[in-house]
């Protein structure tokens, strides 16, 4: 090999690794919101073939709603099949693993049956901390969730249908804020203190908002907003 011939080999390796370092130097993680629907699981796969999450999100990019969108994206944490709202789908492991083992806020509007005032015993029922047993320890060991922040917002009356008496269709909408995201946390709150759930709905997770995002739909989220 001439003198000649390594330099341009040199050349050629130098140039090869400063284009991969500034590919990965510029790789864009692709994180989104989605607006889930009630009746949606969270989860990847499910053995009795319900829509998920991730069936929404691919039907999207499929129909064009999502140009550039990763083949594969992880949700960030979960909600339950009958709630409705916010949830973060990120090809950003690290990002995932951040927003899940951190305490960031999260919240929620819930809608009971009933018309609550701001002094109900209901209302400081739902700010008092949860007791439950962790799965795979010993039956005696207890844990307490921490107190959340609940707020309420307002109250309205539906039409109960016919013939049915009016208190039927009193609806309150409270605002709750929780740190902890444990399993039915909010609907055992709520049916703990002897309310009835009608709809359970995130609104936000930490700095991101769910806005006025259309059900069933994503959009991508701007650098600033993480």
């Amino acid at each position: 090999i001439t003198c000649l011939e390594s330099m341009r080999r040199a050349v050629v390796v130098t140039v090869g690794v400063a284009a991969h370092q500034a590919y990965f130097a510029v790789r864009a993680f692709c994180t989104y919101i989605l607006h889930k629907p009630a009746g949606v699981l969270s989860q990847r796969n499910d053995f009795m073939g319900r829509e998920t999450v991730y069936d929404i999100f691919d039907s999207l990019i499929a129909r064009g709603f999502l140009p550039g969108a990763p083949k594969r994206v992880g949700a960030v944490g979960r909600l339950d099949k009958e709630t409705t709202g916010l949830i973060v789908m990120t090809d950003d492991r690290e990002l995932n693993y951040a927003i899940t083992s951190s305490p960031l806020e999260k919240r929620y509007e819930v809608t009971v049956c009933g018309h609550l005032s701001r002094d109900d015993l209901s209302i400081k029922s739902l700010r008092e901390p949860y007791r439950y047993h962790r799965k795979g320890t010993n039956a005696g060991e207890e844990l307490w969730t921490n107190p959340a922040e609940v707020q309420l917002m307002r109250r309205w009356q539906e039409d109960p249908g016919p013939k049915r008496p009016e208190f039927l269709g009193r609806r309150s909408l409270i605002e709750f804020k929780i740190r902890e995201g444990k399993n039915r946390q909010i609907r055992r709150l709520v049916h703990r203190a002897g309310l009835t759930l009608m709809h359970l709905h995130r609104i936000a997770l930490g700095p991101v908002l769910l806005d006025d995002l259309p059900l069933g739909l994503a959009r991508r989220l701007r650098n600033e907003e993480l």
